[in-house]
């Protein structure tokens, strides 16, 4: 017993918790990006170009953004002609910007 004559609770190595707990453990959802704009910048991702810095992808309707900074103008390039090779894009504005 300690001092104030209060006995110690056990410890155990589970934890009981209410469901707010939970909801305060969860990340906020991110805004999610169109799906055109989703699939690009997975493929994007995964390319071992990219994969350090993955350009930002920005789709709507048809016309697609790529924004960021790659290493080389092949690889920029190479970024626009991926981005090409999707199924509804109709026009490819490429800004990344080519870092000597």
């Amino acid at each position: 017993m300690n001092s104030l004559n209060v006995p110690a609770p056990k410890l155990t190595g589970r934890t009981e918790r209410s469901p707010h707990d939970r909801q305060a453990l969860e990340k906020p959802a991110s805004p999610a990006l169109p799906p055109l704009a989703e699939k690009i910048s997975a493929v994007l991702a995964e390319h071992p170009y990219f994969r350090r810095r993955p350009p930002a992808v920005h789709a709507h309707e048809g016309r697609v953004v790529l924004q960021g900074e790659v290493a080389t103008f092949y690889h920029k390039q190479v970024a626009q002609e991926l981005t090409r090779k999707f199924d509804g894009v109709h026009a490819v504005e490429n800004l990344l910007h080519v870092a000597w």
